[in-house]
């Protein structure tokens, strides 16, 4: 993670924290990764910056504080809108402020903590980089060589010093005769042993060991210096075996081994590299020939491979016939990808998936499959097309060939639909037969309902005599009114279908409880005929649909229109304001006038114009009856109230037309 940018300034900042903040925005986008996106986010800026954890930390606070600006932003627009809302205003704007500072704290402190984690890590890893570590190890290995061979250089001329140093001493010791102390001789230990006790004998024995000294030295080989037979390395030219005849190549190759190491490895190296080319290179060509006796090879590019291989040293040769070899490859597999599991039963879609997959191999091959895989897809779809107009033909042809055997035209032996229908047609082709109209089975099937069933209305009666015999009647007039009549009973069955016995009994217990409250004869009377509903509809045989259906519009006229208007006579205290109820019936009826009967005009008004003008009546008497006998007129006037809340109902409901109908027959 090396980085030559200048780690000052805004332009070493910028980029890591805007490429820090997007990848924050991506990894919100991912599911489970969004928990921890910010501290992905600082991870990526710490890398980018590469400056240690330290840097890694602001980037980690800078990316953080960046990420949160537009929260931050917004919190302080809307904190003074909330604050301006009565009596919460204040709560708003504190909660928004703490939604902030926990979304900048969030994102800061996981931005900081991966900033600074990464930061560390990345230094770690810097500086203990595998590349740089072998370096210097291989460099401290060098320079201990070096120390080493000098140290023994250093080593070697200090022992030529000093053994020249005792040889001058041990001729000048020679020369003088009257000495009586000889040197101690470097050569050996019995030697040295002998020089020391020599030092207590006379002269003469000191002058024959020295004489017996000088005759054991020996001259060194190569440069004819004596030499003490033990010694292991001539000091005057440096030979490591002063004595034999290898001591001079010795001494050179140790002179020249630091010099010519390297230089040495290299031919080595090169000759080893060149043998095992030659060595790969015969293989590869006995290889190559053995296939091509074993192989009968036609391909050009198969061809071009053997021969470039069988001359290696050739190298565009060979680089060009195996970049088309790899090439042909490449297509050979993806084709064969694209197309394994397609056979005569694969379908349509499988078919498409390797068409679409042979579009992105771009090659001749890829093409000419794709071209066949194309033409497969439009033969299915002809196979399927052709195989459901051979079903629908099937069909067609076997009810041909039924209708005709059931006319009695025709008795067909064969078996099966084809065979079948080749017989009819071979009947049909030599006129061998004809087809008549004969008595339709419906007749027959009507006649014998008519003395099953034995009908009640007049209208089912016209029906079924008129499919046994349709001649000279209006048929299609007949089964018009006999559609309607199944219709019109549909929608009275749909009606009566939507009351059930609970709800029936749910609203007479809430009117017995009602009226059990109050205590005068007419609530005694109301409460005994909802005693009389109650236990009617306690016997299922007694009650059928129409009846509950009855039943349910009286107990709904008692709840919403009689009780209450009984409430409101009697609160009076007995007095009845007879005048005020005339005004309010004939602001009704006009009212019931304007808006249904003038403003409906696709229903049909009759039976509630009918009903309203008896009301009109009723007023008409209550109004006679007003000065004398204004209870009498009260009583009247609440009658035609209750009439006009019934034709209002019909309206409301849309059951009138249902009812005419159901009165028509």
């Amino acid at each position: 993670m090396g980085n030559t940018n200048s780690k000052s300034g805004v332009g070493y900042w910028l980029k890591p924290l805007i490429t820090g903040v997007i990848v924050t925005k991506i990894a919100y986008l991912i599911p489970v990764v969004n928990l921890f996106a910010p501290i992905v986010g600082g991870s990526v800026t710490a890398y980018m910056l590469d400056s240690g954890a330290i840097e890694g930390l602001k980037g980690g606070f800078l990316k953080g504080i960046l990420m949160t600006l537009p929260a931050i932003i917004l919190g302080v627009f809307f904190a003074d809108i909330l604050a301006g809302i009565p009596i919460i205003g204040n709560l708003l704007a504190g909660s928004l402020g703490l939604v902030v500072a926990v979304i900048l704290l969030h994102s800061v402190v996981l931005g900081m903590l991966s900033g600074f984690v990464t930061g560390a890590i990345a230094t770690t890893a810097k500086e203990a980089d595998p590349v740089e570590t072998t370096a210097k190890k291989t460099a401290a290995a060098a320079n201990t060589a070096d120390k080493a061979k000098e140290t023994y250089s250093e080593s070697r001329k200090e022992a030529k010093e000093t053994y020249s140093e005792s040889r001058d001493a041990d001729l000048g010791e020679q020369s003088a005769s009257g000495s009586n102390n000889v040197t101690e001789s470097r050569t050996s230990n019995s030697l040295d042993s002998e020089a020391h006790t020599g030092t207590d004998q006379q002269p003469k024995q000191a002058s024959d060991s020295v004489s017996e000294k000088q005759e054991q030295l020996s001259n060194c080989t190569d440069c004819g210096t004596d030499v003490s037979p033990d010694a292991n390395f001539c000091p005057e030219c440096g030979a490591e075996s002063p004595f034999s005849s290898d001591g001079r190549q010795s001494s050179q190759y140790t002179d020249s081994a630091s010099q010519s190491n390297a230089t040495q490895s290299k031919e080595n190296h090169r000759q080893t590299v060149s043998t095992t080319a030659t060595s790969e290179s015969d293989v590869v060509r006995r290889t190559v020939e053995k296939i091509e006796d074993q192989k009968h090879i036609n391909s050009q590019a198969a061809n071009q491979l053997c021969e470039a291989l069988s001359d290696p040293n050739n190298s565009d040769h060979v680089e060009s016939a195996l970049d088309e070899a790899i090439d042909r490859l490449e297509v050979v597999e993806s084709t064969e990808e694209a197309i394994t599991g397609i056979n005569d039963y694969s379908s349509t879609r499988q078919l498409e998936s390797a068409q679409r997959q042979l579009v992105q191999t771009d090659s001749n091959f890829a093409d000419s499959i794709n071209s066949v895989i194309d033409r497969m897809i439009k033969l299915e779809n002809d196979v399927d097309q052709r195989a459901q107009e051979h079903d629908r033909l099937t069909d067609a042809a076997d009810t041909i060939c039924r209708v005709a055997e059931d006319s009695n035209a025709v008795t067909l032996h064969a078996r099966g639909t084809v065979d079948r229908t080749q017989q009819l047609a071979e009947k049909l082709d030599s006129e061998t037969m004809q087809i008549n109209e004969s008595r339709s089975s419906v007749s027959t099937l009507a006649e014998d309902i008519r003395h099953s069933i034995q009908p009640e209305t007049d209208q089912s009666r016209k029906l079924l005599e008129t499919l046994i015999n349709p001649e000279g009647r209006d048929v299609k007039e007949i089964l018009k009114t006999t559609v309607k009549t199944v219709d019109e009973h549909a929608e009275t069955r749909q009606m009566l279908s939507e009351i059930g016995t609970k709800d029936v009994k749910r609203r007479l217990d809430s009117l017995s409880q009602e009226l059990g409250n109050k205590d005068t004869s007419i609530y005694s009377h109301l409460s005994d005929r909802i005693r009389e509903l109650e236990a009617l509809l306690d016997d299922p045989d007694c009650v059928g649909s129409i009846q509950l259906y009855a039943i349910y519009q009286e107990v709904l006229y008692y709840d919403r229109t009689l009780l209450p208007r009984l409430s409101r006579s009697l609160s009076r205290g007995g007095s009845v304001d007879a005048e005020e109820m005339f005004s309010t019936v004939q602001w009704q009826i006009e009212d019931l006038k304007s808006e249904f009967v003038s403003v409906r005009p696709d229903h049909n008004h009759s039976i509630p114009k009918h009903f309203l003008g008896l009301a009109e009546e009723l007023t008409t008497d209550a109004e006679k009856e007003l000065t004398d006998r204004p209870e009498r007129a009260a009583g009247i006037l609440l009658a035609a109230d209750a009439l006009i809340d019934h034709v209002k109902a019909l309206y409301q409901r849309n059951e009138y037309s249902v009812m005419l109908r159901r009165l028509r027959g």
